[in-house]
């Protein structure tokens, strides 16, 4: 066990004071307070005044602003030059500080490691303000929520409380929540964005619709459960009128509908934080979503899927989802196979029976 080392407190530099007025030695003052010669020494070099006697109040004030001192803020960034490139780089691609401190303690042990406060602290401190731009806009307060009236306008609906275990507690893949985002009510623009989010992966897929009509939603839905690669069963909405023909995505995709209760939205709260960070993407509220490219949407989709999530182990999204394509592929590959060996057995044997007479034909 290394050796332990202790500091004087304000006491003790009280007591240094008074035997200094009396005249005592620096060896019998050591003696008194259980210091060695060598720590009175330093402390009565450091903690004096210039033209004045040593003084435990100026004393202890100087040593606070030595230690405030001694470790500025972000000053591990600063020691590690490729700690601080790896941050930037990091913020540059939109990644949050909570995200690169995951990242770097599991995939990068050649780094330091380092919390997600000190990197926020970092951004702080004057070193680190040139990159607070890069920062992701977050809301400090909850959103406040009314309740409206009550609406019954989508028939045979399926609440959640029908929806598969596997889909509630996220431990099976395939199972989706959609919602809309629409242009600002000053744009006079019916144009809006239909998203769907991966509830286990955390995959968005967006398309842009010209309306809110169930038609155009569906069509919207299609493209975005087409885009995610992979097999969708079920997909969770909320009650606008946009999801009435529900019936329809399950009778042709074979994807079953459930519905949250009406007003409660963060029963869906997965695709609701996805618009969030859509909209800090340069997308903000209020805003015609006809100026939208589908270019423009394709690289807002591209960047939030390649962010680090917690959620995910601090990998991304599209990492998560080429792991699960491939996988689906390697087993309906497999599946093939196996109804093709089966099918060549079945009429192997056919033959045989046929040759022999065992049939009775």
């Amino acid at each position: 066990m290394g050796k332990q080392y202790n500091q004087l407190t304000k006491d003790d530099r009280h007591v240094i004071a008074t035997l200094k007025r009396r005249k005592l030695t620096q060896q019998e003052i050591a003696i008194e307070i259980g210091f060695s010669v060598r720590t009175v020494r330093r402390e009565l070099a450091c903690g004096t005044m210039a033209g004045r006697e040593y003084n435990a109040k100026d004393a202890h004030q100087k040593k606070l602003a030595r230690r405030k001192r001694s470790k500025h803020l972000g000053m591990k960034i600063d020691t590690y030059p490729e700690l601080k490139t790896f941050i930037v780089k990091a913020l540059k691609n939109q990644q949050s500080p909570e995200a690169i401190a995951g990242r770097i303690k599991n995939f990068h042990p050649e780094l330091p490691s380092i919390s997600s406060t000190s990197i926020y602290s970092w951004l702080r401190a004057p070193q680190g303000q040139q990159y607070v731009h890069l920062l992701q806009s977050k809301r400090y307060k909850p959103k406040k929520h009314r309740m409206k009236t009550k609406r019954e306008i989508i028939p045979d609906r399926r609440p959640l409380t029908q929806r598969p275990a596997g889909a509630n507690n996220r431990t099976r893949y395939g199972h989706t929540s959609s919602d809309t985002m629409v242009s600002g009510k000053n744009t006079g623009s019916k144009v809006a964005l239909a998203g769907t989010i991966e509830r286990k992966l955390r995959y968005i897929t967006l398309t842009k619709i010209p309306n809110l009509q169930p038609e155009s939603m569906n069509a919207g839905l299609v493209s975005n459960f087409t885009a995610m690669g992979i097999a969708i069963y079920t997909d969770t909405k909320d009650n606008g009128i946009e999801n009435r023909y529900h019936k329809e995505i399950e009778k042709n995709l074979g994807i079953t509908s459930y519905f949250c209760q009406p007003y409660s939205s963060w029963q869906k709260g997965e695709i609701e934080k996805a618009f969030q960070m859509v909209r800090a993407e340069g997308i903000p509220k209020g805003m015609d979503l006809d100026l939208v490219t589908d270019q423009r949407l394709q690289q807002v989709q591209d960047t939030l899927n390649r962010r680090w999530r917690k959620s995910l182990g601090y990998r991304s999204a599209a990492e998560m989802m080429v792991k699960r394509r491939i996988h689906e592929q390697k087993r309906a590959q497999k599946k093939r196979t196996a109804t093709a060996m089966r099918y060549t057995n079945n009429e192997t044997l056919t033959n045989y029976y046929l040759k022999s007479g065992h049939l009775g034909l």
